[in-house]
């Protein structure tokens, strides 16, 4: 079991330590905007911030964070003004995804 903080939640999860934490994101705490693309770590449609640093989820292991880590997805974008701003301007422009995926 690992406690991990996702966009400012704390959550318990009891999933083996060699799960990605990709699949944990989507799988387990239904967090669909970080992307499967490559599942080697080369695409970058998996990032997420863990503490402050970008890593990409489909190749960190659960069980390599630390108890408490904070973890920021795309989900938690819409919380800042700049992640507001830049939501509004996605939708004006009707900005699509890389497609890499």
């Amino acid at each position: 079991m690992i406690t991990l903080t996702v966009n400012g939640k704390a959550h318990k999860l009891d999933v083996p330590d060699d799960m990605p934490l990709l699949w944990a994101l989507r799988d387990e705490l239904e967090l669909p905007g970080t992307k499967f693309g490559c599942g080697v770590a080369q695409c970058g449609a998996c990032t997420v911030h863990v503490d402050g640093e970008a890593v990409r989820s489909c190749a960190t292991p659960v069980g390599s964070l630390e108890a408490g880590a904070k973890i920021t997805t795309i989900e938690a974008i819409g919380a800042t003004p700049q992640g507001k701003a830049l939501q509004k301007a996605w939708l004006e422009i009707d900005v699509m995804q890389c497609g890499y995926c």
